[in-house]
């Protein structure tokens, strides 16, 4: 797991526009190392329980949102603007499985 990347110094928050508080979310159990980084605000633990299409590796230390950056930059998911009943969620979250 990385700790603090240098964009995430810089970025901004696009739920509280807090500046600073982006880190990388560790999903699963965490090791020792993981739970002292956590500690440290280095790293957002993120729970064992993923919802599919929901496993976003970015969030604010802060507010607790969560989402994605792509070369330091907010890379928007398309469920997030789908109705999660219609078939388009649907269909989006099966090209998005693995």
């Amino acid at each position: 797991m990385n700790e603090i990347k240098k964009w995430m110094l810089t970025a901004v928050c696009p739920e509280c526009q807090k500046v600073g508080t982006i880190r990388s979310i560790l999903r699963g159990m965490p090791s020792g190392k993981g739970f002292e980084l956590a500690q440290d605000e280095q790293i957002i633990l993120g729970g064992c329980l993923i919802e599919p299409g929901r496993d976003y590796p970015h969030g604010c230390l802060e507010c607790d949102w969560e989402g994605r950056f792509k070369n330091g930059k907010l890379a928007p998911n398309p469920l997030d603007t789908l109705d999660p009943d219609s078939v388009e969620y649907f269909e989006e979250l099966m090209r998005q499985s693995p």
